[in-house]
């Protein structure tokens, strides 16, 4: 019993992570207000998507991690984490990368 719970877990987690995208290397300011941030990021993404020609729907952006004065200083931003629409539009995003 418990190992189907395990599976059943996995599998769930297998298909909530199956339409995230991660995209590194966007700066970022400490300055600027959470809100301020999402709504860059969020433009940002949009960019993406349209310079590679795909009208596909991002149901969520996120920073992972923490941002601290010091990673700013490295030049070390938190990357973003993307949540797509389905899994589909993940795929048509990957196939459209050399864009």
């Amino acid at each position: 019993m418990k190992i189907i719970k395990e599976e059943k877990m996995e599998d769930r987690e297998i298909k909530a992570t199956s339409r995230n995208l991660i995209i590194h290397g966007m700066v970022e300011d400490i300055k600027e207000t959470q809100e301020r941030i999402e709504q860059e990021d969020k433009l940002f993404v949009s960019n993406i998507m349209s310079s590679m020609g795909l009208n596909v729907k991002v149901k969520k952006t996120q920073r992972i991690g923490i941002f601290t004065k010091e990673r700013q200083e490295k030049n070390n931003y938190r990357p973003i984490k993307i949540t797509m629409g389905n899994e589909s539009m993940k795929t048509q995003v990957l196939q459209n990368l050399k864009k």
